[in-house]
């Protein structure tokens, strides 16, 4: 059970019935819970707000798959090698005075802190990339501000989108938990996908930044589909870069070794 769904007893009930049913009415809740629905309304948001479920019209379902998610420090030592070289290969697309949106994410912290020297104008709704970058000079830095999803040190909800919605990036470099040779992209979070979607929304370069050990791993909500991103760079690991070519998504490969690339 996440820290954050351990506050109150009838909060861990709540989850632990969303992940028996998935889905589960306000009048059910009610009804097994012995409280009011007006209570369990207000439990309901308190959750949403922890980016753990998602509220539907007079419903509820999981928001995530409920279990312990590493630190971004910790899943920063994984696949290390491959992420710095992918993050290489991204900082040759960034120019001076981009307007850069960034997510949170191991590999996109990675690339923050290549970012601290350079006239930019950064977007995140990162804590820690927010932090990385506080005292920089250079960059001009937003934070979205938002519901904090303690677990991936991200901002989330609808305070988050309508920040990212009101400007315009140059680039959008988002993570992804997962994607397929299909042109799909996921996320572990489905609150956090809609802050994903709204960056790639109102960017004029759509990026994809994954390393191979990605590719076909276990997704939960699909945040993007070909068509509305331009580009993954990921590693050589990943052996089906045609498959996602034709479907209009081009790949770059990067060398876990060195930051080249090939086509």
């Amino acid at each position: 059970m996440p820290e954050s769904a351990s506050l109150q007893p009838r909060h861990e009930s709540i989850i632990r019935l969303l992940q028996s049913f998935r889905q589960i009415t306000v009048a059910e809740l009610t009804q097994r819970l012995g409280v009011s629905q007006v209570t369990i309304r207000k439990d309901l948001t308190h959750l949403e707000e922890q980016g753990l479920v998602q509220r539907t019209h007079g419903s509820a379902r999981l928001a995530q798959n409920i279990g312990v998610l590493p630190s971004v420090q910790d899943r920063a030592t994984s696949h290390a090698e491959e992420k710095q070289a992918i993050v290489h290969r991204a900082l040759e697309l960034i120019a001076g005075d981009d307007a850069v949106a960034i997510d949170a994410g191991s590999t996109n912290l990675m690339l923050a802190r290549e970012l601290y020297a350079k006239p930019l104008r950064i977007f995140t709704n990162s804590l820690d990339i927010a932090s990385s970058l506080r005292s920089s000079l250079s960059v001009s830095l937003t934070l979205s501000g938002g519901s904090f999803r303690r677990e991936a040190g991200s901002f989330i909800g609808p305070i988050a989108v309508e920040a990212v919605e009101k400007l315009r990036f140059d680039i959008a470099l988002i993570g992804a938990t997962s994607f397929t040779a299909r042109g799909e992209f996921f996320t572990q979070n489905s609150i956090e996908g809609s802050v994903k979607q709204a960056m790639l929304r109102s960017a004029a370069r759509r990026v994809i930044l994954a390393d191979s050990s990605k590719f076909n791993a276990r997704g939960f909500s699909r945040f993007a589909a070909s068509g509305e991103v331009d580009l993954l760079i990921t590693d050589e690991g990943f052996t089906q870069a045609d498959a996602l070519r034709r479907e209009g998504v081009e790949v770059l490969l990067v060398s876990p070794y060195s930051p080249s690339s090939e086509m």
